[in-house]
């Protein structure tokens, strides 16, 4: 634990920082809303299933342009990077709602309802005693926890 407070504690270029910040902004809004338009697509066309393959291209995209957005590197990096990837997600989430809303519906009305991001990480704390909410939501966390991890050590490279 020393040795990540060290971490922190050392200096860090503001330049570099700033451009890492905007750029993990709008990574996430950008490929963010690409991939939410391509699961509801994928989820309207073909099974729910293939929407994983949405969440490895976004994981993909996004840890390379994170990668390439700074010189030095600085364990802040890393964490700013997992709280992008859930913004991200998040991101991809809210635009798969309002293609469904668009769809169903026909026009785009409770937009403040659709900003709660408990709706999108709802696997996290929504338990029910059928075994396949269960196993989807164990299949969702433990995907999201290696993929966090995974891009956390992605940024130390």
């Amino acid at each position: 634990m020393k040795t990540f407070i060290n971490k922190l504690k050392q200096p860090i270029d503001k330049s570099d920082l700033k451009g890492f910040i905007i750029e993990g902004f709008l990574a996430s809004i950008v490929f963010g809303a690409f991939i939410g338009a391509f699961e509801f697509y994928f989820e309207a066309v073909f099974d729910s299933i293939l929407s994983i393959f949405g969440f490895v291209i976004f994981y993909y995209f996004m840890s390379s342009r994170l990668y390439r957005s700074f010189r030095e590197y600085h364990i802040l990096y890393s964490i700013l990077a997992v709280f992008f990837l859930l913004f991200g997600m998040y991101v991809t989430g809210f635009t798969k709602m309002m293609f469904l809303q668009k769809l169903l519906i026909g026009d785009v009305l409770d937009v403040i309802g659709f900003l709660d991001p408990r709706l999108y990480f709802s696997y996290l704390y929504l338990y029910s005693t059928n075994s396949m909410v269960i196993f989807n939501n164990l299949i969702n966390t433990l995907f999201t926890i290696i993929v966090s991890v995974m891009l956390y050590r992605r940024m130390t490279y």
